[in-house]
């Protein structure tokens, strides 16, 4: 059986993302995109209290409403898991849209964040990605 999370976000992403891959089986993501080869797939997982996108081979992040504001003991599950997919959903239009972006440097750290945070010019030892692929060349 699925979390709250799942009963709200699946509702708001069939009605944004009507060709994502759903009803996958237990265990694994409740939704995915295929990506670009460079990428790779990205898939959304929940995990009980908590969402977890990922993206390809790159990276994931994660997604439980403890993030963007202080626990509040009066709020009940369902506005949690609502928040949470809410939150899900925000970040997968902007992801879509090329406002956030993904950059990896030689040494394996990994960034996820806006498109203006991107390092200019990128580092030869960077890569960056969005969501259509690579947004700059191989490192050397």
């Amino acid at each position: 059986m699925r979390s709250k999370i799942e009963a709200f976000l699946i509702p708001l992403l069939r009605g944004k993302y009507p060709n994502a891959m759903y009803d996958h089986a237990e265990p694994g993501p409740i939704v995915s995109f295929p990506g670009p080869p460079e990428v790779g797939d990205l898939e959304v997982w929940e995990e009980g209290d908590e969402a977890t996108v990922a993206i390809g081979r790159l990276t994931h992040t994660h997604f439980n409403g403890f993030n963007s504001y202080p626990r509040d003991p009066k709020l009940s599950e369902d506005d949690v898991a609502r928040k949470v997919a809410g939150e899900v959903l925000e970040f997968l239009e902007a992801f879509f849209a090329g406002k956030l972006v993904v950059w990896k440097e030689s040494g394996g750290l990994v960034t996820l964040g806006p498109i203006e945070a991107l390092p200019a010019p990128l580092p030869d030892d960077c890569e960056a990605f969005g969501w259509k692929g690579r947004l700059s060349p191989k490192a050397r």
